[in-house]
């Protein structure tokens, strides 16, 4: 499951990448691509704290 929510970054990157190339060219694609790993880093960086509050209780 961690191993899950790790990768999770490269593949918000991949997929915002992808995502940002078709909608406006080259340049929209690195911003996308930025932006799904910020996401992805966010994601992963929610779900660990959440899991960390979790074993706690």
């Amino acid at each position: 499951m961690g191993a899950i929510g790790c990768l999770a970054p490269l593949f918000l990157l991949i997929a915002g990448a992808l995502g940002g190339h078709l909608i406006g060219g080259a340049v929209w694609g690195l911003w996308g691509g930025g932006l799904g790993f910020a996401g992805g880093m966010g994601l992963m960086g929610a779900a660990f704290w959440f899991a960390a509050r979790l074993r706690n209780r």
